[in-house]
């Protein structure tokens, strides 16, 4: 027969075990669930950056002159590898005393991430200096 001493022992160590496997499974949880908040929070960022890129290269190209006018006053689709991306530019003249060559550009882009819609509006101004030819 086991004395008492044994059998308390055996009680003591299924109770140990039991409670490592608790800890140890609360502890891979949390390590589980800040690897997913760090993915999403890259994937956003990425998305983030990459809107920012393209919107720079759209007011790039209205600065340069490569963009038409008739194109500021409605959404248009990206095209190519970035389709879930929608942009707008506006511009509108400022002010009769600068005889219409300071004009405010207001550029937004906006894309669906899941089920959240994302938006970056972006206001600035644009200087149109008149041509050599037309002085």
């Amino acid at each position: 027969m086991l004395s008492k001493k044994n059998k308390k022992q055996k009680g003591s160590i299924l109770l140990e075990a039991l409670l490592s496997v608790v800890v140890l499974s609360v502890g891979i949880t949390v390590i589980i669930q800040a690897m997913t908040s760090s993915l999403r929070s890259t994937s956003y960022n990425g998305q983030y950056s990459q809107a920012m890129i393209l919107l720079e290269n759209q007011l790039f190209d209205l600065m340069q002159g490569t963009t038409s006018l008739e194109s500021f006053d409605q959404m248009q689709r990206m095209s190519g590898f970035v389709t879930n991306y929608r942009y707008e530019l506006a511009e509108k003249d400022i002010g009769e005393s600068f005889d219409n060559v300071l004009s405010q550009v207001k550029a937004d882009i906006s894309w669906k991430s899941g089920q959240k819609n994302n938006q970056i509006n972006i206001n600035t101004y644009r200087l149109n200096l008149p041509d050599e030819d037309n002085k």
